[in-house]
């Protein structure tokens, strides 16, 4: 008798670390709705979004300073589900989802990302969900015809928002002008380019 009321005991005192435990799980998991985690090998991101349809060296260029220049460095592309997973050493350091790609058979990633953003959202509400942002980098405006931010130019400047969380931070690029990307297609000024989120 003595014994079974130990264990319920010992039961009871656990059960609120373990509702705890739970709680700050699925807090983090309505926060990160990304299909893959940070930190995962590009065997588990396999399993989850199949063989990639393409896997690359970054570029060496300083503009793309979010990228590591660096051999033990892949960018594995997703078409299927719209992801680019960057690996150092074969672990997924970094995510980024591009809200247009024009590579044949490449799909917009439709689902959350973190704190329920969509890549479908508008800047307004991007900044709502998000808060305020770490930092800012903005380009200068281009005006090598005399445009203004609302009229469409090929090269426009962008602007790049950065939040830190505990796990992860992330960084969202928008454009400071309207883009001309061809004759019948343009995006507008605060149009949302991509999301990379990173650890």
């Amino acid at each position: 008798m003595t014994r079974k009321i130990i264990a319920h005991t010992v039961l009871l005192l656990h059960l609120p670390v373990v509702v705890i435990m739970a709680g700050c799980n699925s807090r983090l998991t309505s926060e990160y709705g990304l299909p893959i985690a940070l930190g995962s090998s590009s065997h588990d991101a396999q399993k989850v979004l199949g063989r990639p349809d393409e896997i690359v060296k970054p570029p060496r260029r300083p503009e793309l300073a979010d990228v590591k220049a660096d051999d033990d460095v892949l960018v594995y592309w997703y078409y299927s589900s719209g992801v680019v997973g960057l690996f150092d050493h074969d672990e997924l350091y970094g995510i980024t989802l591009y809200t247009f790609c024009d590579y044949q058979g490449f799909v917009v990633y439709t689902g959350s990302v973190v704190h329920s953003v969509k890549l479908t959202d508008s800047k307004t509400k991007i900044l709502q969900k998000l808060g305020k942002p770490i930092k800012v980098e903005n380009d200068p405006i281009r005006d090598g015809d005399g445009s203004t931010p609302n009229v469409p130019v090929v090269w426009p400047s962008e602007g790049r928002y950065y939040w830190r969380f505990p796990n992860y931070t992330v960084c969202a690029t928008f454009l400071n002008q309207a883009q001309k990307v061809s004759d019948n297609l343009t995006w507008p000024k605060d149009g949302l380019i991509s999301i990379l989120v990173k650890r």
